[in-house]
Order: C-alpha cells, then sequence, then structure tokens
C-alpha cells in the first residue's frame, strides 16, 4: 500500500508491484482529511491499525 496523491509518484517504480489503497474521511471517522492526513491523531487511530496489518502481511512475505 502505498499512500500518495496520484500515480505519478509510483510510475517510475517499474520493478515493484504497487498496491495502491484510498481512504475516505468517511472510512476514517472524520469529516476531512487535510493536509497532515494520516499522521493526525484523530485520523491516525483509525487509519493506523489497517496500515499495521497490511505492512505485516508484506514483511511476512519477504522474511
Amino acid at each position: 500500500m502505498l499512500i500518495c496523491e496520484g500515480p505519478e509518484i509510483t510510475d517510475r517504480l517499474t520493478g515493484a508491484t504497487v498496491e495502491r489503497r484510498t481512504f475516505t474521511p468517511g472510512e476514517l471517522g472524520v469529516s476531512s482529511l487535510g493536509h497532515h492526513g494520516l499522521v493526525r491523531r484523530s485520523t491516525g487511530r483509525n487509519a493506523w491499525p489497517a496500515l499495521e496489518r497490511w505492512l505485516s502481511g508484506v514483511v511476512g512475505d519477504v522474511a
């Protein structure tokens, strides 16, 4: 899962598998995400558990 504004950041990753996940404000229990998005405490408390599960799965596959 790569969190970014758009595909341009991943366009040069030709040898990588890119998995994109978009969170909506409603999914995270907030009215808007804003510039700091997932690093805000109010947003992060709902987003980071999902990110942690994803990262644990990726690391588990590589190790």
